[in-house]
């Protein structure tokens, strides 16, 4: 066992994108430009195989266990810090009759909000991990990056069929549709509408979301293999039964409809799987 909790055999393979073609220790063909392990110890390349044959053997050894995350704790940081500096401005603009000011006028909407959205993400995150059992490995409120401040994921979930990034939203009772128009003689519009309003700017941040995973696999074994998914998850919304629940890319769907989606059968292992969520827990650290 190394320093970092990593079994000594493991630690000694890196993982990296071959610039040039190479042959396994096991005998398979490396192409130039694959993904692979190269064993510093030997000075051999490893297929993904073989890399993952690895892994999967040292998974009874002792780990350092997974920090999945706190479902809502970035909106929950924040929805404290401003019913904070609010209570502060208040009290030193009214020093005797603050605490009567701020229990008869309640928090603003949009503080309210937040707090509405991390019960809402804990909400989302208990019913997934209900309904999927041990079958789908989650991480929840994670960064973009190890250096990365500028958003984050509500929810990752590790299933067989594939890495899905879940970004919940909240809109009770909502009607929620997606809309084209043009196509043969005008170009092709997509819109996003909630309870009828334009809220298509809500895509960017999936797509945002997406290409931060997409880089974070990138030195992983399986990279090249894996279906990486960015979805929408609306709670106690109304979305159709029917028709093509997707936009740019994004799917739109149910919470109800991402628990079938994320049950589906698929190619990856259960070693493959705890593979991924071990290196995305590290990857992208929790928000």
């Amino acid at each position: 066992m190394t320093t970092d909790g990593k079994p000594a055999a493991e630690a000694a393979i890196k993982l990296m994108k071959l610039r040039y073609a190479g042959v396994c220790a096991c005998g398979a063909a490396v192409a130039a430009g694959s993904h692979a392990g190269w064993d510093k110890a030997t000075r051999r390349v490893l297929c993904e195989t073989c890399v993952a044959t690895l892994r999967a053997d040292s998974d009874g050894a002792a780990e350092q266990p997974v920090d999945i995350g706190r479902p809502g704790a970035s909106l929950d940081r924040e929805y404290q810090r401003r019913k904070q500096s609010r209570e502060n401005r208040v009290r030193a603009r009214f020093p005797r009759l603050g605490g009567v000011y701020l229990t008869l006028t309640g928090q603003p909407a949009t503080t309210r909000a937040l707090a509405t959205g991390a019960e809402g993400e804990r909400q989302v995150a208990s019913r997934l991990e209900k309904a999927c059992g041990d079958e789908v490995l989650f991480l929840h409120n994670r960064r973009l990056g190890k250096r990365r401040h500028d958003g984050d994921i509500d929810h990752l979930a590790i299933a067989a069929s594939g890495i899905y990034v879940i970004d919940a939203k909240h809109y009770k009772d909502a009607t929620v549709r997606v809309r084209r128009t043009g196509g043969l003689l005008s170009p092709l519009k997509e819109q996003l509408l909630i309870n009828g309003r334009d809220r298509t700017n809500l895509i960017a941040g999936s797509t945002k979301q997406l290409d931060a995973l997409l880089v974070a696999l990138d030195n992983h074994p399986l990279a090249a293999s894996v279906s990486a998914t960015s979805l929408l998850c609306f709670r106690n919304a109304d979305l159709p039964f029917w028709g093509d629940a997707e936009i740019a890319g994004v799917r739109v769907q149910a919470l109800r409809g991402t628990i079938k989606l994320l049950r589906r059968n698929g190619p990856l292992t259960a070693s493959d799987r705890r593979s991924l969520h071990r290196h995305l827990a590290i990857e992208l650290p929790p928000a």
